[in-house]
């Protein structure tokens, strides 16, 4: 199942956080999406933002969804939207906005040059899509020729066709693939391990057949195919017959420690599953069901490799809670450094400031002054963007490292907060208390024992 990150920005209307939250979490069930963690914001604030952000760069995640419910959680002009949404497309993610306001045409009204920019840009890509030219993430198999039609990589191609031949001639099951293709050295295009879930994309894609299908444009025999339409037909039939009401999956519910929770046995991260059996009473006949939540490896249910370790999930969240009840974190996402340092600190805090106020004054020039929204403009603006998202790292790295006397009312919320959740977990949002858990824990490893590791 794949994973997908919320981020929500409380604006004072029209959306409350928590109903922004509801909205992510109404997609992900309907979608078929892990719940893989939630940030936020209030007002100008930025610091969930950049907690997305570095979450979304960590090598050992695997987020390919951002889901934002509101364009305007993106920032409060058309410049700083843009970089936002293409600064988050550099960190390997997917940014779907569900309000479905255009990106690049948000707050367009302030600037009359601005005025039809997202009309210019579907347009431009309807007229891509129709000369039959790669839009978007290339399928595994397939390289962007010269006129920007789809063209065969002999050796990804191969690695293709023999997933369908394990899939569909011998019979093996996606989990078995997946283990076969890793031990035999084979990887993804990333090089990266075979998963359940990179597997599974193959066996359902479609552009494989040699069909293009982009923006309502289809296409027949727009590209070499790579497998057969009677063996693309009988993998779909077995992926849809193997669906049973017992197969394991993940909750979109979200599960309170996701992105904390690690496999001591091989360090990959541990993910939040949910499983739905039912079964008849032998007394009397009648029919129970019950969900059961738990944290299994990743590398065992994606990948086959690792032992199984799997520990409930309630039990596991309870031990975390407990432990923090009985010894309070102190300095919990705090710093420490000299005080002498915090006057050069805040210099370069200022000057990091001029710089952003220059990049957003460079993006709003570029976006005001161009009459379509083209390949060589979306380059230009994923640098801007890419070069703001490096200074607000950097700014908040550094406001991480001023004096404690700066942070010490965040401290004391932080404190207040920890406290309710470890006393009424009840009573605690699960976004608010998921954001207060990645700030106090480092990470926690499950294997014979709980280890938890704490911010300092």
């Amino acid at each position: 199942m794949k994973r997908a990150c919320g981020y929500f920005r409380d604006t004072g209307s029209p959306e409350s956080l928590a109903e922004q939250n509801q909205t992510f979490l109404d997609y992900c069930s309907g979608s078929g999406h892990e719940v893989a963690a939630t940030f936020r914001d209030r007002g100008d604030e930025r610091r969930g933002f950049i907690d997305l952000v570095r979450y979304l760069q960590d090598p050992r995640g695997d987020v390919p969804l951002t889901v934002v419910p509101r364009v305007s959680a993106l920032g409060d002009s058309r410049e700083v939207v843009v970089a936002s949404y293409l600064g988050l497309g550099t960190c390997g993610t997917l940014v779907l906005v569900l309000d479905q306001t255009d990106v690049f045409g948000a707050y367009a009204t302030r600037s009359s040059a601005a005025d039809g920019a997202g009309e210019r840009v579907r347009a431009a890509m309807q007229k891509r899509a129709l000369r039959g030219e790669v839009l978007g993430r290339l399928p595994f198999g397939y390289r962007a020729g010269p006129s920007r039609r789809l063209q065969i990589v002999p050796s990804e191609a191969n690695v293709v066709r023999y997933i369908f031949s394990m899939y569909v001639r011998e019979g093996l099951g996606v989990r078995s693939i997946a283990r076969r293709l890793n031990e035999e050295g084979h990887r993804t295009r990333l090089g990266n391990m075979w998963t359940m879930v990179s597997v599974r994309d193959v066996l359902r894609n479609r552009a494989y057949l040699g069909n293009y299908n982009r923006l309502g444009v289809r296409i027949p025999g727009s590209h070499s195919p790579l497998v057969a339409m009677d063996d693309f037909r009988r993998a779909q039939e077995q992926l849809a017959s193997r669906r049973s009401p017992g197969t394991a999956r993940g909750s979109s519910g979200g599960f309170l420690l996701s992105g904390l929770v690690y496999c001591a046995r091989c360090g990959n991260h541990m993910i939040g599953v949910s499983r739905r059996q039912t079964w008849k009473r032998q007394t009397d006949g009648s029919s129970k069901t019950a969900v059961y939540r738990y944290y299994q490896c990743q590398s065992r249910t994606n990948r086959g490799i690792c032992e199984y370790n799997t520990t409930r999930a309630h039990d596991l969240e309870q031990k975390i809670l407990l432990a923090l009840a009985e010894e309070p974190p102190e300095g919990v996402t705090v710093s420490s450094v000299d005080r002498e340092s915090a006057a050069p600190v805040a210099e370069e805090l200022d000057g990091i400031e001029r710089q952003l106020r220059s990049t957003d004054g460079r993006m709003a020039r570029l976006l005001a002054g161009s009459s379509s929204f083209d390949e060589a403009l979306e380059t230009m603006a994923a640098a801007i963007a890419g070069e703001r998202l490096d200074l607000e790292l950097r700014r908040y790295a550094l406001s991480e490292q001023q004096g404690p006397g700066h942070h010490e009312a965040v401290v004391r919320r932080e404190r207040e907060a920890l406290a309710q959740l470890c006393e009424h977990p009840g009573d605690v949002g699960l976004a608010e208390a998921q954001a207060l858990l990645r700030s106090t824990l480092d990470r926690v490893e499950v294997g014979e024992a709980v280890t938890i590791a704490l911010r300092r």
